[in-house]
């Protein structure tokens, strides 16, 4: 499995608000330019393919290991712990992993 990239135009993944701003679709702006300041900053610098692996059995072990317990890098979003294990969940179902057992 592979995400696609395209080349090093970007603009196509920008959030479109629709003429409706909101206080969410703002923030979401703002992240959207800060990263593109890094991305731009880090742009020439390496080499990106046109697809990414996907290191299966290492994501669904990764992704295993997270319904267990955060590592530490991940502590601060202790009240988000719902959030990340749904789409942890999601991520296994996505990689024909999910079990209900």
């Amino acid at each position: 499995m592979a995400l696609s990239y395209n080349g090093d135009d970007m603009s196509y993944l920008r959030m479109q608000i629709d003429d409706v701003p909101t206080k969410t679709s703002d923030e979401q702006i703002d992240v959207e330019e800060a990263v593109s300041h890094i991305y731009s900053a880090c742009q020439g610098r390496t080499r990106l393919k046109e697809t990414f692996p996907l290191h299966r059995v290492r994501h669904i072990n990764y992704l295993r290991r997270g319904l267990r317990v955060l590592s530490e890098n991940f502590e601060c979003l202790d009240a988000s712990r719902p959030w990340l294990c749904y789409w942890i969940l999601h991520s296994l179902n996505f990689v024909g992993r999910f079990n209900t057992t």
